[in-house]
């Protein structure tokens, strides 16, 4: 994706790569997007430097994901 990406939600358990590797692996090109992970897992460790990047729980409910994003975008 060419243009700007205002948040990424991302979950941290994935196939292929953590949600933690995805958010470092677009940050060079990706500067200004913000990132929040998502988990079902609690006891997933958080790399340090991530450890500030805002997080929602699974199972969330629509209101609870709007108000998380609301708070990472005026941030």
């Amino acid at each position: 994706h060419h243009g700007p990406i205002h948040v990424m939600l991302t979950d941290i358990v994935m196939i292929q790569m953590t949600g933690f590797e995805l958010a470092d692996q677009l940050a060079p090109t990706k500067p200004d997007m913000r990132v929040m992970f998502m988990s079902g897992y609690t006891d997933t460790p958080i790399p340090d430097k991530h450890r500030v990047t805002p997080y929602l729980a699974k199972p969330f409910t629509p209101k609870a994901l709007l108000e998380k994003l609301r708070a990472v975008l005026s941030a």
